[in-house]
């Protein structure tokens, strides 16, 4: 009797007898039983966390399931498809064919490509919309930083362009570049001296600047807000310190204002240069490249080699050289803007 007692009062820890009118324990129970198992296993020493410690845990935790649903959709649709492009490049690979391994051919082919070459050509002109946008914007940010009547007005007319539609846009200045009867044909034409209406987009010289004209109009808003944002974030002191000293308007925006937007002038050059590059939408509506390949840009080759000719490993060849080309002229332009100058 005894041993029998003994062995009762030892199980007793463990399952403890129920008492009478009491209900039966739920899975709710359970959980709030485990959980204060844990938390009483929390003050063990060597397995509690340190306070700052299991906030930084938390922390940490937190950062990467607020960072992974990026990730993954720019591991999905940036990482991968720029890895499957590289190795492409390598193979002779038709959309109904099985891809073959050709080595460097496809990039030994490029040299002698004139379509290409004059592709790339396009594309490296059309950089030349950079400086001329940067500068258009940068003015227009200073025109509108004054707080006077009507200046809302202002911002929203210039930053109007960035919001209208790539295709919207691109049709209406066809028609404007038309030519004989187009609104800018016509006010040429309306020049005593003038006797020959000038052909935008039908000329192999003026169709790719015709193209370029547009890009700068509809983007110097977008970067003209940049600016702004800049010109606000400039501590007033140092405007007031320099008119003390007895500072110009043009020597206070020399001296002051645009050296404390060098920041926001490298992000512009870089996204702008970027952009430039990657132009596709605006002369694809506009010229569709032409005429004889004259406005035609390397991204509208790729997409021509990709889906018109269905030649998929050359089109990656092709896009790989312009992922090296907007790497290499973004290095430059960080370089020269932060004033480090180029090694």
């Amino acid at each position: 009797m005894v041993v029998a007692t003994g062995a009762r009062s030892a199980n007793a820890g463990f399952a403890p007898v129920k008492k009478r009118g009491e209900r039966p324990m739920n899975l709710r129970d359970g959980l709030e039983s485990f959980r204060g198992t844990a938390r009483g296993n929390a003050r063990i020493p060597g397995l509690a966390l340190h306070p700052k410690r299991r906030r930084a845990v938390r922390n940490f935790v937190t950062g990467w399931a607020f960072l992974l649903p990026a990730f993954a959709l720019l591991a999905v649709f940036q990482l991968i498809p720029a890895v499957l492009a590289v190795a492409l490049s390598f193979t002779d690979y038709h959309a109904t064919d099985s891809p073959t391994f050709t080595g460097l051919a496809n990039y030994a082919r490029l040299l002698e490509d004139r379509y290409f070459l004059t592709a790339l050509r396009n594309s490296l002109i059309y950089l030349l919309v950079t400086p001329v946008i940067i500068v258009f914007s940068l003015a227009a940010a200073l025109l509108v930083n004054r707080e006077i009547r009507g200046i809302r007005f202002f911002r929203a007319a210039y930053y109007l362009p960035v919001v209208t539609p790539v295709v919207a846009t691109a049709i209406v200045w066809r028609f404007l570049f038309a030519s004989p009867d187009g609104l800018l044909n016509g006010l040429w034409m309306s020049l005593p001296f003038v006797k020959q209406p000038l052909h935008f987009l039908t000329s192999s010289t003026l169709a790719l600047p015709s193209v370029m004209s547009v890009e700068l109009w509809k983007g110097v808003g977008y970067y003209m807000v940049i600016f702004l944002a800049g010109l606000r974030a400039i501590p007033s002191e140092l405007h007031d310190a320099a008119r003390v000293d007895g500072a110009s308007a043009w020597q206070e925006t020399v001296r002051v204002t645009i050296p404390q937007l060098r920041p926001s002038l490298t992000f512009v050059a870089v996204i702008s240069g970027m952009a430039a590059l990657k132009a596709f939408d605006l002369p694809f509506v506009m010229t569709g490249g032409g005429p004889a390949h004259s406005s035609e840009t390397l991204v509208m080759r790729i997409y021509t080699e990709a889906f018109e000719y269905l030649n998929i490993g050359y089109a990656a060849t092709q896009g790989v050289i312009l992922l090296l080309v907007t790497m290499g002229l973004s290095y430059i332009n960080l370089r020269l803007m932060e004033g480090g100058g180029v090694e």
